[in-house]
């Protein structure tokens, strides 16, 4: 390579993960429109009332996880940029608000994807409980489990203030 190229900014490895896994994610777009019968996002959700469409046809739901986890470069998938190398790839010349840019697209890519994954395969903001179950559970339960989860994170933070 020649010298003036920055640091790790190889695009072949990066393309090629892109192409192979946004082949297979198109795919699995494919499986709940057949199911529900329509391409709109409430039509997908509303056919998912009875059973998700994780569990009428799990194998696109994994492969759509997986396809999921390379898309946004989560682990095993981060090979567009190794771990040995002792710089960030095209990162390496960003800092500051720029640099920080950069993680919150990132970020925001995985809300993204995990956002259309629950719509697409889990339900959507259904849930398979019942309303009569959920209705039986008292409020006050739910109030102490909160209030004991705030006693524990002052513990917490009174402990490591006195370290």
């Amino acid at each position: 390579m020649p010298p003036d190229i920055a640091a790790g900014s190889n695009p072949i490895p990066a393309t090629a993960q892109v192409i192979s896994y946004e082949i297979a994610m198109g795919f699995c777009f494919i499986v709940p429109v057949l199911l529900s019968g329509s391409m709109s996002l409430i039509d997908i959700v509303r056919a998912q009332k009875d059973w998700w469409f994780f569990l009428l046809n799990p194998a696109a739901g994994f492969i759509f996880f997986i396809s999921m986890l390379a898309e946004t470069n989560r682990a095993p998938f981060d090979m567009a940029e190794g771990e040995s190398e002792i710089v960030a790839g095209p990162l390496v010349e960003y800092s500051g608000m720029t640099w920080s840019l950069f993680f919150l697209a990132e970020y925001a890519n995985m809300l993204m994807v995990a956002t259309l994954s629950t719509i697409l395969f889990m339900g959507g903001w259904l849930t398979p409980i019942p309303h009569s179950v959920v209705e039986l559970i008292p409020a006050g339960f739910v109030v102490l489990g909160c209030e004991d989860l705030n006693n524990f994170i002052i513990k917490i933070l009174r402990h490591f203030k006195g370290l």
